[in-house]
């Protein structure tokens, strides 16, 4: 083989190892850079769990799940939060859509930074009514850069079917205590009058 030829092979296999090592070079800056950006990118996630308490009820979770901080969080809320509205902890706690995490946002949260609500117990009938109906919550934050993140969440009940426990003894407490409370603002106000049994000593001995 000619003297020229083989250059010419030699100069075709520089060629081919030149643009092998500019490929690599781009794809491990390329990769590189993706593994800086997932180190400052935040995530905020929202999510529904069993309440952690035990009182078999249920917790709205707020987390940032990314590596980064997220600032400027901003919550949006679709549904009907009404689905506690017979929850022993309602007038106690305000509904989802009102927590002041929800309505005023957050100026940062950290990585691994979490919030949780406890929402309280469901009866049956809300339970079934919740599952058919999903919260939707939309969430709007900022990554280290002043980069625009949105992210939307539908927080489903059907989930839970089959883990439903049975109504909480606190809610008949909550709800007998509540009616001797009104009870006695009646007595008070002087719109009821309190009865008084009297029986006779001998009613009370036996014969």
């Amino acid at each position: 083989m000619a003297i020229e030829t083989w250059m010419a092979v030699f100069s075709g296999v520089v060629a081919a190892s030149t643009v092998a090592y500019a490929i690599l070079t781009w794809k491990l800056f390329s990769e590189t850079q993706k593994m800086r950006e997932a180190q400052t990118e935040p995530r905020v996630s929202i999510r529904l769990e069993m309440d952690h308490t035990g009182l078999h009820g249920y917790e709205l979770v707020i987390r940032n799940e990314g590596e980064g901080v997220a600032r400027n969080v901003r919550f949006e809320f679709e549904g009907d939060s009404s689905y506690f509205r017979e929850s022993f902890i309602r007038g106690v706690l305000p509904t989802v859509d009102q927590l002041p995490i929800i309505t005023d946002g957050l100026p940062y949260l950290e990585p691994g930074q979490t919030f949780r609500f406890s929402l309280g117990t469901v009866s049956e009938k809300e339970f079934n009514r919740a599952a058919g109906d999903p919260w939707i919550f939309r969430v709007q934050y900022e990554n280290l850069f002043g980069e625009q993140r949105k992210d939307t969440y539908p927080l489903d009940f059907s989930q839970f079917r089959g883990m439903f426990f049975a109504p909480n003894r606190l809610v008949e407490i909550s709800q007998h205590l509540d009616s001797i409370r009104k009870d006695l603002n009646r007595v008070s106000e002087g719109d009821a009058k309190i009865q008084v049994v009297i029986q006779k000593e001998e009613h009370c001995q036996g014969e």
